[in-house]
């Protein structure tokens, strides 16, 4: 069972402590840099005052295993990301039932058209996710792959937003 809330500051030890492991962030940005409870302040601060991101924290029964969000918001479109920061938690599930809901949110709640993402190539895992909800490649670098889902090809099934 899988609970989501909206990105608070008490999330931010464990934003720390997730983006600083070097498994699960292997995925996610192409630098060995760490981040501190410091930088993660400075970061919730300038989130608080973005009307262009909405962040989530991806809760398993009472656990929270990690978090997702959507940035760059416009009014048609948006980028978005999921991390799951657990890894006891990988490959269960969890990551495409929290991204179905993600993107019900984004095309039902805040009525977007288009939703994209960037994933590295080696991500094998996340592809696999990605492709099966219906996103398709639009780029590819020697590194990333960049996708995009359309609105009229979504067929839901995230559940409650």
């Amino acid at each position: 069972m899988i609970h989501i809330r909206r990105h608070l500051v008490s999330d931010i030890p464990l934003r720390v402590q997730w983006l600083n492991n070097p498994h699960v962030n292997s995925y996610l940005r192409d630098t060995n840099e760490c981040t501190t409870i410091q930088k993660e302040k400075i970061w919730f601060q300038n989130y608080l005052k973005s009307p262009h991101k909405k962040f989530f924290t991806i809760y398993s029964y009472s656990h929270p295993i990690g978090f997702m969000g959507l940035s760059h918001i416009t009014k048609k479109s948006a980028d978005l990301f999921i991390l799951i920061g657990e890894e006891k938690y990988h490959g269960k599930g969890l990551g495409k039932k929290s991204f179905q809901w993600l993107l019900d949110y984004g095309f039902q709640k805040l009525q977007l058209d288009t939703l994209r993402l960037c994933v590295f190539q080696k991500n094998i895992p996340a592809l696999h996710l990605y492709t099966s909800l219906g996103f398709r490649i639009t780029k590819k670098t020697r590194k990333e792959i960049f996708m995009k889902l359309d609105k009229k090809d979504y067929n839901g099934a995230g559940g409650k937003i």
